[in-house]
């Protein structure tokens, strides 16, 4: 019996231990990933690349030069093919169109990022918060075990409240155990998006009561429909889309070879334009047809997607909303009249009014209440992540 006292006073020191750490902000955590995430950089080279290439992609052929000799006559020739006028402005404005898409996707896979470490840090500080609150309530346990021995030592309870105390101590002990996993598995996680070794150390979160933050739908839906990145990227892709449609029909019109060539003998330069012809016919049919379904099942994306980002929205603006309200009864309610429950009842118990068993029932709903507000108030913060996600940026 001395030694699980001993344990649990042991274990109600940790938060000391802790708190003695550096503690690590989530925005510092945030740009350290940025700089050294290799997904955000596959994404950004991703769409440099393609916008490199447009220029590359809609330039002029390559001019021919050259010279030829025949009976003393020398001649210097150029040769330019030019497509018809049209084609090329076409051809810019699809590439272009993908290029701006992966620059959006690009984006989106910033704030992916930056949501999936904001819902980890929030699990972080969650842990954090669980294992302040069992150390709270073992030492308060503690301190009925005590009571409860010096009671049965006179001979007013019996050993089955010291052994009530003893099992009680030993589930929050488990409690606890559980607590300091989930605060390693969010501690390597988040190392893992900062590039580094899983197990390096990480000091606590930042103590801070995340904010609740009142959002108008109408204004968020507003924004989600033309900030949204994955909608935008459906967006430019059917733009894309579109110009490749119209460039193929395009493809009918003939492109034009002219030449110039330059004698030494000043009346003899000739020059001359050909043009390319699509007489294969049936190629250019099958080409038209080929991107107007391209072009239709773009549209039909573009209008998933929007539809999938406003019910995505819904679901969670009302997740959001309800944990504030949630959050509200327990922090007004729940939370005072569950406390004030616990000293009633430790002073009844002291007295001989109240029963070991009511003290214990008492001191875990306190205990089940204040995990339950915290666990509400990282989960909203997790939601108002996703919900920045979903608008594609911040929303305040």
């Amino acid at each position: 019996m001395k030694k699980t006292f001993l344990i649990a006073v042991a274990l109600a020191a940790f938060p000391f231990a802790v708190c003695s750490q550096e503690t690590v902000t989530l925005q510092t955590i945030i740009i350290s990933a940025r700089q050294s995430n290799p997904e955000i950089k596959m994404a950004q080279k991703a769409y440099l690349a393609a916008n490199y290439a447009v220029n590359a992609e809609t330039a002029w052929a390559a001019p021919l030069f050259g010279y030829d000799y025949m009976k003393d006559n020398g001649r210097i020739y150029i040769a330019q093919e030019l497509s018809f006028p049209g084609k090329l402005s076409f051809k810019r404005s699809a590439v272009s169109s993908m290029a701006r898409a992966l620059n959006s996707r690009y984006r989106h896979k910033q704030l992916e990022l930056d949501t999936n470490i904001k819902k980890t840090f929030w699990g972080y500080w969650l842990a954090h918060r669980k294992i302040e609150i069992f150390n709270e309530n073992i030492a308060l346990v503690s301190r009925f075990l005590g009571i409860a021995k010096s009671k049965y030592m006179v001979g007013k309870v019996t050993e089955a409240d010291v052994l009530s105390a003893s099992a009680e101590l030993g589930r929050m002990q488990a409690m606890l155990t559980e607590a300091q996993y989930e605060a390693d598995i969010a501690r390597s996680e988040l190392n893992t998006y900062m590039s580094k070794n899983p197990t390096e150390p990480l000091g606590p979160p930042e103590s801070i009561e995340p904010p609740a933050v009142e959002i108008e739908y109408a204004r968020l839906e507003n924004k989600v429909l033309s900030g949204n990145y994955s909608v935008d990227a459906s967006r430019q892709m059917l733009r894309g889309s579109l110009a490749d449609t119209k460039l193929s029909k395009m493809e009918w019109l003939p492109d034009i070879m002219a030449e110039a060539r330059i004698s030494d003998v000043s009346d003899n330069n000739s020059y001359m334009a050909s043009m390319r012809l699509p007489l294969y016919f049936w190629s250019r049919i099958s080409e038209v047809k080929s991107t107007a379904a391209r072009s239709e099942y773009s549209e039909a994306e573009l209008r998933a997607e929007i539809n999938s980002v406003r019910l995505s929205l819904n679901k969670m603006y009302l997740k959001y909303k309800t944990d504030l309200k949630l959050q509200g009864i327990y922090r007004a309610e729940i939370l005072p009249s569950t406390k004030q429950a616990v000293e009633i009842s430790e002073s009844g118990y002291r007295a001989g009014k109240v029963d070991f068993q009511y003290l214990l029932d008492i001191q875990k709903k306190y205990l089940d209440a204040s995990a339950e507000f915290y666990r509400l108030s990282a989960e909203s913060r997790m939601y108002y992540a996703e919900l920045e996600l979903i608008a594609g940026g911040d929303i305040k």
